[in-house]
């Protein structure tokens, strides 16, 4: 059996993609999007043929034909892959998510676990229900009463987005949210398979998000609000101390069992 070779790159099991960031930054980096890529094979065959009485002289007439054929590819992962590859060959991408700074791209890899917005928006909603059973039954004054009524109700009406969060490699903690959309499996089926559980060795390429003190210094009432339930809403989703990433990718890279190959069967002989 002759030696088999390890592929120059791994296969990417793409989890999530950003579409719109990606042909995006596809855009920038080869000056447009590839809509579709074609190749060209072409065919020459040659015959001899016997033409007439001129065989008796060792003449004979050469046809010669060609055949062509064209074979169209969607682009599909072709564009995120060649994005990926020319990020890390320019050095867009950095590799210490605690050093980047505030709009870096990074790569990180861990386990990785998301949470679905449906089953956080019933858990937050559950959670307001239960702070206006306990200010209804204890000794609480009548504005505090009306301040936990108003944060219920808002508490309700938040859309609460997909959140995931990736422990790396190094002990890192990483967090964000993501686009359910552009979830390769679907989120459901995602949960459901690995709720409870980290999905290890992924890899997730994103922007480094840094937030900084509003410049704004007397904000009005419903600012201040807005900045008061943003802030609160923040700390329950995503953990105390971890890296704000926006991903673009999130994947799992596949190499082949070079010790697991199968031998390919020899065809018989035909005599």
């Amino acid at each position: 059996m002759d030696s088999v070779e390890k592929p120059s790159c791994a296969l990417r099991d793409f989890l999530y993609q950003d579409a719109a960031r990606v042909t995006s930054f596809y855009s920038q980096l080869f000056g447009g999007l590839l809509a579709s890529s074609e190749q060209t094979t072409a065919n020459i065959n040659q015959s001899d043929r016997t033409v007439g009485l001129k065989d008796w002289f060792g003449f004979k007439r050469s046809k010669t034909g060609t055949e062509s054929a064209r074979d169209t590819f969607q682009p599909h992962d072709i564009i995120a892959n060649d994005t990926i590859d020319i990020l890390l060959q320019k050095g867009y991408v950095q590799f210490d998510a605690v050093l980047a700074t505030h709009g870096s791209l990074v790569h990180a890899k861990g386990g990785l676990e998301i949470s679905d917005s449906k089953i956080l928006e019933n858990v937050a909603s559950t959670m307001a229900d239960s702070s206006l059973h306990t200010a209804k039954g204890g000794h609480t004054t009548k504005e505090k009463h009306k301040q936990t009524e108003a944060i219920a109700k808002v508490i309700k009406a938040v859309k609460f987005p997909d959140v995931f969060t990736l422990v790396t490699d190094r002990g890192h903690l990483l967090a964000g949210t993501f686009k359910s959309q552009y979830w390769e499996d679907g989120i459901n089926s995602h949960v459901y398979r690995h709720s409870g559980h980290e999905l290890p060795g992924v890899h997730i390429i994103g922007i480094k998000e840094v937030g900084t003190v509003p410049q704004l210094a007397e904000p009005s009432p419903l600012l201040l609000f807005g900045r008061t339930m943003g802030s609160a809403l923040s700390q329950m989703l995503f953990p105390s101390g971890s890296i704000q990433i926006t991903p673009l990718f999130i994947y799992r890279e596949i190499y082949p069992e070079l010790d697991s190959a199968v031998e390919p069967v020899a065809k018989p002989s035909q005599n």
